[in-house]
């Protein structure tokens, strides 16, 4: 019986995080870029000074927006180190 509480306990989990990866797939094209704002693209090598976008953006209008409402760029990046994005990309 316990088995069965943890087993849907588990799956319900799964299921209320699945809308994050659809947004962030709508928001950055191939769903496994991260959202980032960033001051400045070097030729979609690399972003510098980047930051996750708060709030977080549905769309990627809505992406655009809260990105230049800071002065920055909305980029979907690779990865990030330390402020760094890498292989970043417009959305």
């Amino acid at each position: 019986m316990q088995f069965s509480t943890v087993l849907v306990t588990f799956f319900a989990g799964l299921i209320a995080a699945s809308p994050i990866i659809e947004e962030r797939a709508f928001v950055c094209s191939n769903g496994l870029d991260t959202p980032q704002c960033c001051s400045l693209s070097v030729d979609g090598v690399a972003g510098l000074e980047c930051e996750a976008p708060s709030p977080s953006p549905m769309t990627a209008t809505s992406f655009t927006s809260i990105c230049a409402a800071s002065g920055k760029e909305a980029q979907c990046c690779t990865a990030v180190l330390d402020g760094v994005g890498v292989d970043c990309n417009s959305p």
